[in-house]
């Protein structure tokens, strides 16, 4: 993820069990709390994070939405970390997990 301001974006893999989705990724950050919309390039399921970021540790809930019309909620937590010297980008990036409950979870990275 990037950050101008308070404006959050960027673009990331969403895996649930051993299938994967590419997502996009925007929102924005207040202080401590995190909103992000998550988004399937498909267009098939979006995902709303409602987080607080404490140092480097981001958790909260979210609610999610397909496009036939179901929709869940859950719990997600991760974690922030920079890039390298080594990598091509020197700005923050993170990880974000999404978990359902004992029925599986989804992870952003």
């Amino acid at each position: 993820l990037y950050q101008y301001g308070n404006e959050v974006f960027g673009r990331g893999v969403m895996a649930t069990g051993v299938n994967s989705q590419e997502v996009t990724a925007a929102g924005f950050i207040e202080g401590s709390a995190l909103s992000l919309r998550l988004v399937t390039v498909g267009g098939n399921s979006m995902y709303r994070l409602k987080a607080s970021v404490s140092g480097n540790s981001i958790f909260g809930t979210y609610s999610a939405y397909s496009s036939d019309g179901i929709s869940w909620a859950g719990n997600c937590n991760g974690n922030r970390f920079y890039a390298t010297t080594q990598s091509a980008s020197a700005v923050p990036t993170s990880t974000v997990s999404v978990g359902m409950g004992v029925s599986g979870g989804n992870a952003m990275s």
